[in-house]
């Protein structure tokens, strides 16, 4: 809606408009509202319920909008709407705005349009600045995570400081996730099972799921750092964690995810190198109903017009078979050497950028 002119308004002086015009409006069918949804996207509910009833219903021939930036907020969506209503010969009518199907009326249409666009985008633009001067000044921008709340505050001069606070009733919760987790006693599967149990919701009255578990055991936020376009900075929030928390989450994190990843290797460790020794064509893995895995040739008659006696062959005994081989193999010494040395080298740089970011905390800690 306008600026100080309300959706209700707005409706009543479409309606005023219709009577002027002496056209025939049902208050109940005939008025669509888009409450809350920018007109800067054409897919809004009621625009696309309207322009339908465009499309079908044959004794709808006007189309009347307070401004024409209520209808869309760049040219190539106004364009795209026009050429709609002129398809089933239907004109479009301002409230505010003197357009009409004479030339002139085109022209001017077309330059609102165009000065709608203009305005949204340099709109955007200077709310994206004042967002980025914000973050620059220590003061998160927008909605505060789970476990915050935003505080508009009105000062004696009338200006509003905006902050962040501890949620008084998700605060605690999320410190004491953080704790639980910790203990490495938890997967994400299970703290969300849990944290269900205990009937904790969201601001939106949802349960957390096992990614937004994840999602927020690595948000640097909850120990009073900000990450905006690129950038990390310390807040001028209350941390909910401490610094040694927080990294004790990620080893953990870190931990789980090469198990999960060496596991996955494992159990299928030879797909798509593996070759029927009869036949030439690849094996692939099979899960039987009793857990157990087997390898199974890909050639059959039905599907490659070839014949194979090869029968499927247990996990176990493949595994077997190829550790027996790997006996009798042995890397050339100078592959070895460099294959422990770009290993080392691996650790080495792992262990140091966890260093180096532990120090920088500390440091800046101390500073405070």
């Amino acid at each position: 809606a306008d600026k100080g002119l309300s959706i209700p308004a707005q409706q009543d002086a479409c309606l005023k408009y219709a009577e002027l015009k002496q056209w025939q409006v049902d208050p109940e069918k005939d008025i669509f509202t888009d409450a809350g949804e920018s007109a800067r996207s054409a897919n809004r509910p009621a625009l696309q319920e309207m322009l339908s009833r465009c499309k079908k219903d044959k004794e709808v021939n006007a189309i009347i909008v307070h401004k024409l930036d209520r209808l869309a907020r760049n040219v190539g969506d106004h364009a795209a709407i026009k050429t709609i209503l002129r398809k089933y010969d239907i004109q479009l009518n301002s409230v505010v705005e003197p357009v009409d199907g004479s030339p002139t009326g085109e022209l001017l249409e077309n330059i609102m349009a165009s000065v709608a666009e203009f305005y949204s985008a340099n709109l955007g633009q200077e709310v994206r600045k004042g967002m980025t001067q914000a973050f620059k000044t220590g003061r998160w921008p927008t909605y505060a995570p789970l476990g915050y709340l935003n505080k508009k505050e009105t000062n004696g001069d009338g200006t509003i400081t905006k902050t962040i606070v501890i949620d008084p009733a998700r605060g605690p919760m999320i410190q004491r996730i953080f704790r639980l987790f910790a203990t490495n006693k938890y997967t994400k599967d299970a703290m969300a099972d849990e944290l269900k149990i205990m009937r904790f919701r969201t601001k939106h009255n949802k349960y957390l799921t096992p990614s937004n578990v994840t999602y927020m055991l690595k948000n640097k936020f909850y120990m009073g750092y900000m990450q905006w376009g690129g950038q990390e900075l310390m807040g001028t929030h209350e941390p909910l964690v401490s610094p040694e928390l927080f990294y004790r989450i990620q080893d953990v994190l870190a931990l789980r995810s090469k198990n999960t990843t060496r596991n996955h290797r494992y159990l299928f460790s030879l797909r798509g190198i593996l070759l029927c020794a009869k036949c030439g064509r690849r094996f692939v893995a099979e899960t039987h109903k009793q857990g157990r895995f087997s390898y199974y040739r890909r050639s059959s008659k039905s599907r490659y017009g070839l014949s194979c006696t090869q029968v499927m062959v247990p996990d176990k005994i493949i595994q077997e078979q190829v550790l027996e081989l790997f006996k009798h193999m042995k890397l050339p010494d100078d592959i070895l050497t460099l294959a422990k040395l770009q290993m080392q080298k691996m650790e080495e740089n792992r262990t140091h950028g966890v260093t180096s970011e532990r120090k920088r905390l500390r440091e800046r800690i101390t500073k405070m």
